[in-house]
């Protein structure tokens, strides 16, 4: 009798191990798909162009941090985020005004884009932002957006939506102060403010 019931204590024993393997190695195989399926979107250029464009529009304007930081969205929130990321939200974006990193998932190397701005190549009439496509410690460059005087009303537009978003948020959460208080360091951070009739005003530094 007693023999048996080690019998049956081992393989209840062994069933769990068992199925805890089991869970692991479905969870391991639908992070490595949703890893695989993030890096597909992030390579074609229908998602990449986009993203480069407007994200370099909004470096470009930054302006520079007192402290030499790079920004980061627990200040700002996600409202901000222009309308090219919303088919694959990353995970967290870090921006200042020579580069914006934005990872989309991974784990001890994380996959992310990298924006870099290529001084060496720009000058007063254009700004040059080179984009790579990070992953397991490597980078491969994909594409190279220049930002010229005329975007200026993309980055307007950029701003407009950003701050309908926010104030959408708002108010959805009117006794909250944290949307408020975001909507006002993502406008700070350009140095504009938004009137009643949503004209874009840059404030005297």
């Amino acid at each position: 009798m007693e023999r048996k019931t080690k019998s049956i204590t081992a393989i209840c024993i062994g069933l769990g191990l068992l199925c805890m393997a089991c869970l692991f190695a479905a969870l391991w195989v639908m992070g490595f798909l949703d890893i695989f399926y993030a890096e597909i979107q992030m390579r074609r250029p229908s998602f990449y162009k986009p993203v480069a464009g407007d994200m370099a529009v909004l470096a470009s304007h930054l302006k520079p941090s007192a402290t030499g930081q790079s920004i980061l969205e627990q200040d700002i929130g996600w409202a901000w985020r222009p309308e090219s990321l919303h088919t694959l939200p990353p995970m967290y974006v870090m921006l200042d005004p020579n580069s914006v990193v934005m990872v989309f998932g991974g784990g001890f190397y994380p996959l992310a884009y990298n924006l870099l701005h290529n001084q060496a190549e720009s000058d007063p009439n254009r700004a040059v932002w080179d984009l790579y496509l990070c992953h397991e410690n490597r980078g491969s460059k994909l594409y190279t957006y220049c930002v010229t005087k005329g975007d200026q009303a993309v980055f307007v537009n950029l701003i407009r939506s950003a701050a309908a978003e926010y104030d959408r948020q708002i108010g959805d959460h009117p006794d909250s102060e944290e949307y408020k208080t975001q909507k006002e360091n993502f406008l700070e951070l350009f140095n504009v403010k938004l009137d009643d009739d949503g004209v874009l005003q840059t404030l005297q530094p």
